[in-house]
């Protein structure tokens, strides 16, 4: 039997190496930056990309869309993001999006992940990335700031 220091001792050695073990296998990472949308506007992006375009076979996120304005009269407003992603891939695409909301001066607010999966001969399916935000946070957000951190 284990004692409480052994077990203490393993768990926090996963904790520290379960990160590491994650940021391995990323293969590939790409950005983009847009001001903040309209309530449930459609926003194309471009270069949110993994894979080769030249033989056609990509996964992508094409577009992102702010479902619905979050009530602020709240402490906490729970914002929810819609991104579309296609996938021409032979195999099934992990990617761990995230969201960063900034102000005017580029000062990072809050950021929001979600681990996206999207299986293979798939288009334009869409996932919902939510995000639990300050109000007061919200209301000083005017750019978005999104990472696709593609797993391979």
């Amino acid at each position: 039997m284990l004692s409480k220091r052994q077990i203490l001792v393993a768990s926090l050695a996963a904790l520290i190496l379960a990160p590491l073990a994650e940021a391995d296998m990323v293969m590939k990472r790409s950005h983009a930056k847009m001001d903040m949308p309209a309530n449930d506007q459609v926003h194309p992006l471009e270069g949110l990309v993994f894979g080769s375009p030249e033989v056609e076979s990509v996964a992508e996120i094409t577009s992102i869309r702010l479902k619905s304005l979050p009530d602020e009269s709240a402490e906490r407003v729970k914002v929810v993001w819609v991104v579309t992603m296609s996938n021409t891939r032979a195999t099934t695409q992990v990617v761990i999006f995230a969201i960063t909301l900034r102000d005017e001066q580029g000062k990072r607010l809050a950021t929001g992940r979600g681990r996206l999966s999207i299986a293979t001969d798939t288009f334009d399916k869409e996932y919902q990335v939510k995000m639990k935000v300050k109000a007061a946070a919200w209301q000083a957000s005017s750019k978005v700031e999104l990472e696709a951190s593609w797993i391979g």
